[in-house]
């Protein structure tokens, strides 16, 4: 049977950081550090100074995992690249020096990007014979706040996070399962800053989330119980801890990192699992994001 396993996590951030505290006082925030931290668990973020930041991180974050590899596509999923064209994995792939033939493409799915491009490179690996694959999460959230609106501006952050995906005999991807909420669409956009009713997307998104997992483990023939670690999107602690009370979880397997650098968007789960321990075990990914779309994965062992 042939798989397609994550091999290696990386993140990589931008330089200026801000605390709670600096950002409010930077920004002129109608808010405080305590209103931030209970409401969203976020403590800091990190913004870039530009766009050119941005692909900086993503070509970094890129390197990391790809060193002594031949690599045969590069997927990026970003909402936030500052160009029309040419994308971000164009320019990964320029920075890597690859084979003409090595594939690049970037996809726009907002939060649930990364999920989305992971999906994809799996398809690669399995029936297209790719053998390793890069898929990036980047993002410059701060090009997109109205600093004016405190229900926002305070949640997101700026970062980039990617993870080789190399073809495998024993271990890798068993399912994957996608929802599209579309009626609900209107609930978050982003124009020139983004829009959003936080309540609706709080309630969609422990009910999405909640229900793909499951979809997910019942594809791969699993329980909850199976599970040794949740690597979710990183929105909020809020919705981590709803979440783990909806679905009778040890909050331990559903680590939150997000407190060092908010919501980065399609970077959150990669820079995520950067800082996890997910070898040798069963893992949940899931992603939930504007449109409202969801996915998620299970990686495990054949047979187990």
């Amino acid at each position: 049977m042939l798989y397609s396993n994550i091999v290696k996590a990386s993140r990589a951030m931008p330089k200026r950081a801000l605390s709670n505290d600096l950002f409010i006082k930077e920004y002129n925030i109608d808010t405080n550090s305590e209103w931030v931290e209970t409401m969203t668990g976020i403590k800091q973020r990190y913004f870039v100074e530009d766009v050119s930041e941005l692909n900086q991180l993503a070509c970094q974050a890129a390197s990391e995992v790809s060193s002594e590899i031949k690599v045969d596509g590069i997927i990026v999923a970003s909402s936030t690249s500052g160009y029309h064209f040419p994308g971000i994995s164009q320019i990964v792939h320029k920075y890597l020096d690859l084979d003409k033939h090595a594939r690049a493409i970037d996809v726009n799915v907002a939060c649930n990007g990364f999920m989305i491009a992971l999906s994809i490179a799996d398809s690669w690996i399995k029936h297209e014979g790719l053998e390793n694959v890069i898929v990036i999460g980047a993002e410059a959230m701060s090009s997109i706040l109205d600093m004016s609106d405190r229900s926002t501006c305070c949640l997101f952050g700026d970062g980039a996070g990617a993870v080789l995906l190399s073809k495998s005999n024993e271990r890798g991807f068993v399912s994957f399962d996608h929802m599209v909420l579309s009626q609900r669409c209107d609930t978050l956009v982003a124009k020139k800053h983004i829009e959003m009713n936080g309540r609706a997307v709080f309630e969609n998104s422990i009910k999405a989330f909640e229900e793909v997992i499951l979809n997910a483990l019942v594809k791969a023939c699993k329980s909850v119980e199976d599970v040794d670690l949740f690597v979710l999107h990183q929105a909020n602690a809020r919705i981590f801890k709803s979440l783990a009370k909806q679905m009778c979880l040890d909050e331990s397997k559903i680590p939150f990192f997000a407190a060092n650098f908010a919501n980065t968007s399609a970077a959150t789960i990669p820079m995520a699992l950067s800082l996890s321990d997910f070898e040798n075990k069963t893992v949940v990914l899931a992603g939930f994001g504007a449109g409202f779309t969801t996915t998620a994965g299970v990686l495990s062992y054949a047979g187990i």
